[in-house]
């Protein structure tokens, strides 16, 4: 029985943690312990309640993160690559980064892993080099490509501003001094923390912000219940629109008011949602107060609004139903850039701007307009066929083999 450790490093949501789970399940059942060391446990601890009920006895540990700033001003400062996203968290600062990697470090000599899987871990890398086998798995926007400069996080821009640069040199030269600090070889590229000895991008290239940089084949994403492709539009008999959001954004008045005003019928998910959210819903707007089965609501829909999270887009994608996309950040502004390369779908570019109107508007063009549906069902044709490899196999079996 091998010890295999689960670890991602920033990131708030349950996306991680629900990428891992169909890989520590395979290894569970194949006999290895598995520990996850999750950056807040708060966080998943209804899942891991949830696994134990089902007879899954993992270990769930404290992870480590950095913290990101809370001045609301930092949204100001202009990311470009993923140096300029991790200098806000510290990731130039030498004698901050060599005590945070020595407590990555005592963590990791604590469980002691035989093999770590990991996403969007830099300083796992940092703490365990080559001393620990490391499976990195991840969706295209935590892994930039090694093994040169970084390229643009945003995949509409071509080059990088000198203070992008200036900031990878930065980083560069602090992640050293840790390696030096811990008599470690030096490292080539800053590009270089975020792979693995096996590396696993789980998008689909329109959504991977360095699609046109990687020298590998993305493989398609396994976590997520890929749904059947709906029948034409007009003919579905379900929910006109679905809503997945949220309960944070700030555009949700305008968007709820929008669709009650429209009169269509719509099924609603908000997670976390304020109390005026039930002022702004019209009777037409049924609230749920559990997340959607996206796999069955999706392909009876007309049309889904969100904020362009990965999974949801690409459910979405494959249920052949146009999106209405509202983003909030920088990876959903990626994500939305890339689904409406397909033609399926609109986003608002400037969510600020939102008016009632021209949202009310935008649906009735999604829904009744042939060139959104008929892109949205030839997009659905098109990701299907992606859709049938094996992803979690090949994953599992790289997995295994690291372990014999």
């Amino acid at each position: 029985m091998a010890k295999v450790l689960f670890t991602w490093e920033f990131g708030g949501g349950l996306g991680h943690l629900r990428r891992f789970l169909p890989i520590a399940e395979e290894l569970y059942q194949a006999g290895h312990q598995i520990t996850i060391a999750a950056p807040s446990t708060g966080l998943v601890k209804d899942e891991f309640t949830r696994l134990r009920e089902q007879g899954l006895k993992y270990q769930l540990i404290q992870g480590l993160t950095l913290r990101p700033p809370s001045n609301p001003d930092i949204r100001k400062i202009p990311t470009h690559s993923f140096a300029d996203v991790l200098r806000l968290f510290g990731y130039y600062n030498s004698p901050r980064l060599i005590r945070y990697i020595g407590k990555w470090r005592e963590l990791c000599e604590r469980v002691d892993p035989d093999l770590i899987v990991s996403d969007f871990s830099p300083s796992v890398a940092l703490a365990v080099r080559d001393r620990v086998k490391r499976i990195v798995v991840g969706n295209g926007y935590t892994i930039p490509p090694g093994g040169n400069l970084l390229p643009p996080i945003r995949p509409w821009t071509k080059t990088l501003q000198p203070y992008s640069r200036a900031n990878e040199g930065e980083a560069l030269t602090a992640i050293n001094r840790v390696a030096q600090k811990y008599k470690d070889p030096a490292i080539d590229y800053f590009g270089d923390i975020f792979s693995g000895h096996h590396t696993f991008v789980c998008s689909i290239k329109e959504f991977d912000p360095y699609g046109d940089h990687r020298p590998t084949e993305n493989l398609f994403p396994f976590n997520i219940d890929i749904p059947d492709a709906g029948g034409p539009i007009k003919d579905r008999t379900g929910a006109d629109i679905v809503v997945y959001l949220p309960g944070r954004h700030t555009q949700m008045q305008e968007i709820l008011t929008a669709i009650s005003n429209g009169g269509r019928s719509c099924e609603a998910y908000i997670s976390n949602r304020k109390e005026q959210t039930a002022d702004w819903a019209g009777k037409n707007i049924t609230l749920h107060d559990r997340p959607l089965d996206l796999k069955a609501k999706l392909p009876t829909a007309k049309l889904v609004i969100h904020h362009a999270g990965l999974g949801t887009a690409l459910a979405g994608a494959l249920a052949g139903t146009p999106q209405y996309l509202f983003s909030q950040n920088l990876e959903h502004f990626i994500t939305a850039h890339g689904l409406i390369t397909f033609g399926c779908g609109e986003r608002l570019t400037r969510v600020q701007d939102a008016v009632v109107d021209d949202i009310e508007q935008m649906i009735e063009t999604l829904i009744g307009d042939e060139k959104y549906t008929n892109a949205a069902a030839e997009t659905a044709t098109i990701l299907g066929q992606r859709a049938k490899e094996d992803s979690l196999g090949k994953i599992v079996a790289a997995t295994l083999a690291a372990l014999q």
